[in-house]
């Protein structure tokens, strides 16, 4: 019987040794995790900061004069309430990146197409910028980079019409499609503030992923942003900036199947370019987004900061 007790009293003695080796192990794993959580933040801050890293009272004046240009055929000019840039201008960016949006009177463009006022303010800002500035157009925007500075401005063109409806260009360029700028900011401002503010970050970072895609993969900025106004409503989770992006493509996944309708008078344009529900351009898009927040997962699984560089296309 004593050794019995002996032997019960051997195995407590080597399972609490076991526990307490389970404890360190768990602290280690937790203190890893925890280490890695910080490196990441630390990670997309210095990303965000490069992408935001500018002079605004010297964008303002810079504004200003292009807008001189155009004076006599200007309506309105709509300044972005966030400003700030993502680095690649590859495709089409939305409110939440273009500096201003420049709204022409209906009279000055007449029925030309959008892509045709791009190549008109962008030749004319080229013309009386000189060797200042060099001055591009994309399809639908106007970069003006300054090389002393390296700064870069985007202008969105739009018009108002004889009703005084504002459109912007459709996302093939050839046509104008309805939108209400004021009150799209108002709703991604709303929603940016029920986040916490880190809606915006989190936004700029998913197009700065989103832009490393091939052309045909990509989707414009108007509609990322209006998924992202969808896709946190009521959102009650996690506003750390990694955690949200991964809430964003988890929803977004989902989102793009369908074409967005709000109130904004923004979504219902901007993600027509994928066509009906369940498109294949739609159902594409999903799996690539799919792709992505599971890579972002296993990122966090392996605390990996290796893995959330090649999601940036950072590890060439």
């Amino acid at each position: 019987m004593a050794g019995g007790g002996g032997n019960r009293g051997y195995v407590s003695i080597d399972r609490t040794q076991e526990q307490v080796e389970r404890r360190i192990k768990r602290a280690e794993q937790q203190a890893f995790k925890a280490g890695f959580d910080t490196n990441l933040s630390s990670f997309l801050a210095a990303l965000l900061y490069q992408y935001n890293e500018r002079d605004s009272d010297l964008i303002q004046k810079r504004l200003d004069i292009i807008r001189s240009f155009i004076a006599d055929e200007l309506d309105e000019a709509v300044d972005s309430l966030f400003g700030g840039s993502v680095a690649k201008h590859t495709y089409v960016d939305g409110i939440s990146d273009v500096d201003s949006l420049f709204i022409m009177k209906a009279e000055a463009v007449g029925a030309i197409e959008p892509s045709d006022v791009v190549s008109y303010i962008a030749d004319l800002a080229s013309t009386r910028l000189g060797n200042s500035a060099e001055v591009s157009a994309g399809d639908l925007a106007i970069t003006v980079r300054y090389p002393e500075e390296a700064m870069e401005i985007q202008i969105l063109p739009a018009v108002r019409d004889k009703d005084g409806e504002v459109k912007i260009s459709s996302a093939d360029g050839e046509s104008w499609s309805k939108i209400t700028p004021r009150r799209f900011q108002q709703a991604l401002t709303k929603r940016n503030q029920e986040c916490s503010g880190k809606l915006i970050p989190v936004i700029k970072l998913a197009k700065a992923i989103l832009a490393n895609l091939p052309e045909a993969q990509r989707m414009t900025g108007y509609h990322i942003e209006s998924l992202a106004v969808s896709a946190f409503r009521n959102y009650t989770g996690s506003t750390t900036t990694h955690e949200m992006l991964v809430a964003f493509f988890g929803q977004a996944k989902q989102l793009v199947r369908a074409p967005i309708k709000d109130s904004t008078g923004q979504s219902i344009n901007v993600d027509g370019y994928l066509g009906e529900e369940n498109s294949n351009a739609r159902v594409r898009r999903s799996f690539v987004l799919e792709r992505i927040e599971k890579r972002m997962r296993n990122a966090n699984s392996a605390s990996s900061l290796v893995v959330w560089e090649s999601i940036f296309g950072l590890d060439t």
